[in-house]
């Protein structure tokens, strides 16, 4: 059946949600700590943390894709989550600078919090298409 999940899959669902809502909440708390100067209202965090998840999504899309055909029955490849995160943390540093005018050393310290919860959320994410389909 389609999309039949157990108590297992719920609850990592349910993590899922709760790492991306924690992602939201640290990418507020750290533009308010690093004192970026613009847009650091809820509205253009939401909006920044959207763009920041499509693009990791997008460069996650491999990974989504290996998991939802069932190819993580014996673990995700180490090598392509490492490449997965260095090429998305490039790129959501970027966004942020570009974004918030925070400057490149303020957003380094902002992406490397920010990238490791939304990564693991696209990882489980993956893990958990496997066994939905």
């Amino acid at each position: 059946m389609f999309f039949q999940i157990g108590m297992g899959g719920l609850s990592i669902i349910i993590v899922i949600v709760a790492l991306i809502l924690v992602s939201m909440l640290i990418l507020k708390i750290s533009l308010v700590l690093t004192k970026a100067p613009e847009k650091r209202n809820m509205k253009w965090v939401a909006l920044s943390f959207l763009i920041q998840s499509g693009i990791v999504a997008f460069v996650s899309a491999p990974l989504l894709l290996i998991g939802a055909i069932g190819g993580f029955q014996y673990g995700p490849p180490v090598g392509l989550i490492i490449f997965t995160v260095i090429f998305s943390g490039f790129i959501v540093l970027h966004v942020i600078n570009v974004i918030h005018k925070t400057g490149p050393r303020r957003a380094l310290a902002i992406t490397i919090v920010l990238i490791l919860p939304i990564s693991a959320a696209m990882t489980l994410l993956g893990m958990t298409l496997g066994n939905m389909f």
